[in-house]
């Protein structure tokens, strides 16, 4: 649609014609819903830098040795490694100074997640 319209001024030199075009609103065309979940990666992460004593530092690197020396294959022992309890979240861990399973062959891992290594008890 199309309207024409005066501005009136009472300045003649202001005084114009002006043209309005006007357009009908049209929606724009419905689409499907496709909402997709969002996929989230859950992230354990393997390390975090806690200061410690020297002290601590030689009990903590002692007692695991020592507990592999005493158990030999009969035991798997970690030491100051995240111990995961859900597989949906990360935050319910603990990081023992020295843990234990028995009846488990010695194997090298980065993170004990009890839901694939079992509990430790």
């Amino acid at each position: 649609m199309v309207m024409t319209f005066h501005v009136a001024s009472p300045n003649p030199v202001t005084h114009r014609k002006a043209t309005l075009v006007v357009t009908p609103y049209v929606e724009p065309p419905k689409r499907a819903h496709t909402h997709q979940e969002p996929t989230t990666t859950v992230v354990f992460p393997i390390e975090e830098l806690v200061p410690e004593t020297t002290r601590h530092l030689e009990l903590r690197t002692a007692l695991p040795l020592t507990l592999r020396n005493a158990f030999g294959d009969r035991a798997t022992v970690g030491s100051d490694q995240f111990v995961y309890y859900h597989p949906q979240r990360p935050s319910d861990c603990c990081a023992p100074d020295v843990f234990v399973r028995l009846g488990q062959k010695q194997a090298h891992f980065d993170t004990w997640k009890v839901w694939e290594r079992g509990r430790l008890t």
